[in-house]
């Protein structure tokens, strides 16, 4: 006979006249009963079988709770029907514990109604913005989210954002989008959240044009997203004046998904995989159009459907690479198995907070850790004017500062052309208030060169120059979560 496809079931033999018989016809591919007796009488009703009957309520108190945290939880029935055998001697079946679970998750309507008070809850400060749009049903169809604490996050730190989304989160179905940022500790924030019952450029336009009516975003130069069409449109027409670019997280893992699809009989074994995606992050990662030829052509060395893919998909579109670091994998593993929307809105909102406070906590542990060294005379008010992180990526950088440097003075341009020991040539600004060199253009701190010539003059840095982004005065210590 074809295995059973029933779930797990507790039974119990009676020894009942009731008999069935059937046997399965290969050559018919059908079952065909082979003898019938129906004769039924009634059950004698024995001490066993009262030990099974309401079940649930006959167990502990600490039992119960037992089941109720690990049902929630999302542990496999057997296994929680192993746990209260051996720690409590009860029992349950599964029908007992997907019962409990039901019970625990409510349903839709309680569903809803916790949404609405919790969504109402969060209205009470009127600094919030919380918005739900409808579809033409009346439907809800998006719920837009922004703390008072995130549109302050936004406004200082918003120069480059992220969006990320995570497919159908809550029970119901909605997708969640993140809007993120990195302050002034090299942390990632969300600056915004949003759910969609769809995934189209209309539904998460929709939600950016709430945000660009409660927040100025003009001070968004730089986008980022991973390849996602209806993202990128929805992006561009709500921040038309920021370039867009892709984030490294993403590139790399939609190239590793695809070198996943390929097989042994492509002539793509583990090794070549290995050394393709190995290929694939120099081009990511080098710092010139040299080094970026150079590394192309050994992937299209590969030739076939290696170099095909590369040319169709990334080489086309290398100028919006770049990176972002990720702050959704915190967001699955907090969320857990329970994906009811309100309690999913709950977490999230607690996430934000938590980080924020998190945030406070590394600003001090770095105070304390960076308070006791010694900095030159010349650049101590300005490191006390920037965050310690933005310091620590200082004092990085000067390790590679030399005792001197060849530079040329040009008068036309009013610039410094200084000669590195990489055969690499910067510019310098006159009045030392940029470089072209990777660092300043990556974090505008004073890198080693600025800071050299700095030193070479007796100047002092300037406290509080430079980007605005890294000062120390920061909203989220001067007010409360």
């Amino acid at each position: 006979m074809h295995k059973s496809k029933l779930l797990n079931q507790n039974v119990m033999p009676n020894n009942c006249p009731v008999q069935i018989q059937f046997v399965f016809k290969i050559d018919l591919q059908k079952y065909q009963i082979t003898s019938a007796e129906l004769e039924h009488k009634d059950h004698p009703v024995s001490e066993e079988h009262i030990q099974t009957y309401a079940r649930k309520q006959r167990l502990a108190p600490e039992a119960l709770q037992l089941a109720k945290d690990t049902v929630t939880a999302g542990v496999q029935p057997a296994r929680v029907r192993k746990l209260l055998q051996d720690k409590f001697g009860s029992h349950l079946i599964s029908k007992d514990l997907i019962n409990l679970k039901q019970t625990l998750a409510g349903n839709t309507g309680d569903e809803w109604k916790d949404t609405v008070d919790l969504l109402l809850d969060l209205r009470k400060d009127p600094n919030n913005v919380i918005s739900v749009s409808y579809d033409g049903d009346g439907e809800v169809a998006a719920i837009f989210i922004q703390l008072k604490k995130q549109r302050k996050l936004y406004h200082k730190y918003g120069i480059v954002v992220e969006m990320d989304g995570i497919y159908k989160i809550t029970k119901i179905g909605f997708s969640l989008y993140h809007l993120m940022i990195e302050d002034k500790n090299g942390n990632s924030q969300p600056v915004a959240l949003f759910f969609t019952k769809e995934e189209t450029t209309v539904a998460i336009s929709e939600c950016l044009r709430i945000f660009l009516e409660n927040n100025d975003v003009s001070v968004t130069k730089v986008t980022m997203t991973d390849k996602d069409c209806s993202e990128i449109s929805a992006l561009e027409k709500y921040f038309p004046d920021a370039e867009h670019i892709l984030c490294h997280f993403h590139v790399l893992k939609a190239v590793d998904a695809w070198l996943n699809t390929l097989k042994e009989i492509d002539g793509v074994n583990k090794e070549r995989k290995n050394d393709i995606r190995e290929k694939f992050r120099k081009v990511l990662y080098t710092g010139t159009n040299i080094e970026l030829d150079t590394a192309k052509a050994r992937l299209y060395e590969e030739g076939g459907i290696i170099a095909a893919y590369f040319h169709n998909n990334w080489f086309n579109i290398s100028d919006k690479w770049t990176s972002f670091s990720s702050f959704h994998h915190t967001i699955k593993e907090v969320l857990g198995k329970d994906r009811r929307l309100a309690k999913v809105i709950k977490g999230l909102v607690d996430i934000v907070r938590i980080s924020l406070s998190d945030s406070q906590l590394m600003q001090k542990i770095r105070e304390v850790k960076f308070s006791r060294q010694r900095k030159h005379p010349l650049l101590e008010k300005f490191a006390a004017s920037i965050s310690p992180f933005a310091w620590g990526k200082i004092t990085e950088n000067m390790k590679y500062m030399r005792k001197s440097y060849d530079f040329k003075y040009h008068q036309e341009s009013s610039t410094y052309q200084i000669s590195s020991s990489n055969n690499k040539s910067y510019t310098l600004q006159k009045d030392l208030t940029g470089c072209s060199c990777d660092f300043f253009m990556s974090f505008q701190l004073p890198c080693r060169h600025l800071i050299y010539f700095h030193i070479k003059d007796n100047l002092e840095v300037p406290p509080e120059s430079y980007s605005d982004h890294w000062r120390n005065k920061c909203l989220e210590i001067f007010s409360p979560v």
